[in-house]
Formats: structure tokens, C-alpha cells, sequence
């Protein structure tokens, strides 16, 4: 099972950002229940397209990249190379904005001076890891990757709310703020960049030369599910007390703060903020890593450039630098918890 799980624990970094998490508590808040099903639905999409990849990978022995340079013309391959890079730099930007608004909570540093922080704490990791051969910052990210994903899973699954659990499961109509809503449930769901990335990744972790094609599909299968139905859990969690404590209120907008609260009552611990920025640090950090370990496929393949990961890393890193300070100086807090939920629909 091991080289099935390795992959999948590398991607769902990328699932634990303050854009999934505004997204889904807004949810809870403007529709409350409503939307369970339709992000249940969001979830199963994403665990098809996960195996997808990974399928595409073990099967053919090439990557999702690959396959659509062979397949396409110049102008679409540069097109998805250019969608690949955007949600590369959409989710980096969630990244500077939530570890930004996690500086200022703890610390009370203003917004520009969290962005500034946030933006130099990436270089960290991918720094060290320069000193380490490939296969040790692998493994590495792997061991780091874990830890998030475990720390973000089971710290709700051990600590339950004391909020009671209701569904009602009816969809709604897709009209005005439902579908936006709906729409940045979607984004969050489904990351373009980490289809390429996932397909590229599993071709370092192919299992023992014994192992059939098709056993190691189906543990690719049973893998996925097993991490992106640990992440819907939490994600049910939050829309569920985010529906009973705002929604039951009226309180439809909500602010950073009303939902670090919520995160108290779900966690039902005071030190939350700090547990918070911690898990963003570390997911910054592996965001910015796994996509230097696997990214360099969609600048090869689709785009045609081969430039070295640090200055690929760096780039992506200055181009969403420029959106959160202008937001952060223009808009506040108030603004950047908006615009957490509006990236989700990138």
C-alpha cells in the first residue's frame, strides 16, 4: 500500500488551505446544511480525477503533461500550461493571505508585514531540502505531509464538537449567491495543477517489479478515497457548526474571526489560532516543495521552458505577492476573508 498512499499524502497538502476552509464555513453560514450534498458530490469528483491521474501514470508509464503534449496543438497545450501555472499561483496566494491573517492574530503585526513573513518563510523548506539528495527531501515532504494531514483529520475526529450533527441533504437551486457559493466549493475541490502533479508523482512510487498494474490501481483507489474522505469529514464538520452557530443565528456574513471562533467550538480548544498558523506554516512549506519536486512537467511539456525549480518557485511566489499586498492595503481583514473565498472559484 505504501506507494500508493505516498502520493496521494504529497497532493492533499494542497487541500488544506484557508480557501477550502473559508469556503466551506461560508457555505454553512449563508445556506446552512444545503450544501452538504452538493460538497459530498465535489468530493467523489475529485477522487475520480485523483485516480484518474494516478491511473494515467501507473498504466502508461508517462504523465498527464506528457500525454496532452502528444495529443494537442501548441496553442492548447500552452493554454493548459498557463491554467496549470494560475492555479499554482491561486492556491499560493490562499497560502500568503491565510498565513498573513494567522500572524496577525497571534502577534498583531499588520497585514503587509504577515505577507512579507509568509512570502519568506517558503523559502525555508525548498532551502533545506537543496541540501538533501532527491530521495531524502522526498521522503522528507512525505513525513511532513503526514503530519498535516493527520493533525487536520483526526484533530476533529477526536475532538468532537459538541454542536449536534444535522443534514438535511436537499441541493439547492443554483441562483445568485448559491451558485457562487457552490461554485467556490468546486474550486476548492478541484485543483487543475495537482492532476499534472499527481500523474507525475506516482511514477516515483510504482511499488515492487511483482506488483500487477492493476493491484496497484486499485490500492491507488482505496488511498484516495481513504484521504479525501478523512478531508470531507472535517470539511462536514466546519459547514455543519458553521450552519448551526451562524445560519440558526441570521449571522449570514461572517468575518476571520467569527470563524477562528467557530474553529474554538470545533476544536474545543483555546490555543486553535496558534494550532492554526502552525499547520498553514507546514503546508505552506510542502505546497511549495512538492511543487518544486514534480511542477517542473508542466513547464517542460506544456509550456516548453526549462528553467530551474528555485527560480520557477520564486517567480510563482512574486506573481501572488503582488495580489495580496494590494488586497491587504486596500481591503483589510474583512477583505482578505472575502477574497479567500472569491480565489476559490480559480
Amino acid at each position: 500500500m505504501l506507494p500508493s498512499v505516498l502520493p496521494i499524502l504529497l497532493i492533499s497538502v494542497g487541500y488544506v488551505d484557508p480557501g477550502k476552509w473559508v469556503a466551506t464555513v461560508e457555505g454553512g453560514a449563508q445556506f446552512g446544511f444545503d450544501l452538504v450534498v452538493p460538497m459530498l458530490l465535489f468530493n467523489c469528483a475529485a477522487i475520480l480525477c485523483h485516480y484518474l491521474s494516478a491511473r494515467i501514470g501507473v498504466v502508461t508509464g508517462r504523465d498527464l503533461a506528457q500525454i496532452c503534449s502528444d495529443e494537442y496543438d501548441k496553442s492548447t497545450c500552452i493554454f493548459l500550461g498557463v491554467q496549470a501555472e494560475l492555479s499554482v499561483v491561486v492556491l499560493d496566494l490562499t497560502m500568503l493571505l491565510g498565513v498573513a491573517h494567522g500572524i496577525n492574530i497571534l502577534f498583531g503585526m499588520d497585514l503587509s508585514t504577515g505577507v512579507f513573513l509568509a512570502a519568506l518563510d517558503a523559502l525555508l523548506f525548498p532551502v533545506f531540502a537543496t541540501f538533501l539528495d532527491h530521495h531524502r527531501a522526498s521522503f522528507l515532504c512525505i513525513y511532513a505531509a503526514s503530519f498535516i494531514l493527520l493533525s487536520y483529520v483526526f484533530g476533529v475526529l477526536l475532538n468532537q464538537p459538541e454542536i449536534s450533527i444535522s443534514m438535511t441533504g436537499i441541493p439547492i437551486k443554483l441562483s445568485g449567491e448559491s451558485a457562487f457559493s457552490l461554485m467556490s466549493l468546486l474550486g476548492a475541490s478541484l485543483m487543475p495543477h495537482n492532476f499534472y502533479l499527481h500523474s507525475s508523482i506516482v511514477q516515483e512510487h510504482l511499488g515492487p517489479p511483482n506488483m500487477s498494474k492493476s493491484a496497484l490501481c486499485h490500492n491507488h483507489l482505496f488511498s484516495i478515497s481513504c484521504v479525501f474522505g478523512g478531508i470531507y469529514l472535517v470539511n462536514f464538520a466546519l459547514m455543519n457548526s458553521s450552519a448551526n452557530v451562524f445560519y440558526s443565528a441570521g449571522l449570514a456574513s461572517v468575518t476571520f474571526y467569527d470563524a477562528m471562533s467557530l474553529m474554538e467550538q470545533v476544536f474545543r480548544n483555546g490555543i486553535l489560532p496558534l494550532v492554526f498558523l502552525f499547520v498553514m506554516f507546514l503546508s505552506n512549506q510542502l505546497t511549495a516543495s512538492t511543487w518544486n519536486l514534480g511542477g517542473q512537467v508542466v513547464l517542460h511539456d506544456f509550456l516548453g521552458l526549462d528553467i530551474p525549480g528555485w527560480l520557477h518557485r520564486a517567480t510563482i511566489r512574486i506573481v501572488a505577492m503582488v495580489p495580496a499586498l494590494y488586497c491587504v492595503w486596500t481591503s483589510g481583514p474583512e477583505g482578505v476573508y472575502q477574497y479567500l473565498s472569491l480565489l476559490r472559484l480559480w
